[in-house]
């Protein structure tokens, strides 16, 4: 994880930028990771414009069951 804080003239900015773990990691993993992105979060300061950009290994699209055969 990342964290990149920008002083604004009218705000400042807090940019988190996280690569999350796959989906086959374990459940302790993805744990850590979640744990971890919410601590950065809160590390931020309380008045920052908080961004959370990067790699969270989001899917688009349908299921493969869903698909037609």
């Amino acid at each position: 994880m990342c964290w990149l804080r920008i002083r604004g003239k009218f705000f400042n900015y807090s940019i988190i930028n996280p690569h999350a773990p796959m989906e086959n990691k374990s459940d302790t993993e993805k744990d850590a990771f979640y744990d971890g992105l919410r601590n950065l979060y809160d590390a931020c300061p309380k008045h920052d414009v908080k961004l959370i950009i990067g790699d969270l290994n989001a899917q688009i699209g349908k299921e493969a069951i869903y698909y037609p055969k």
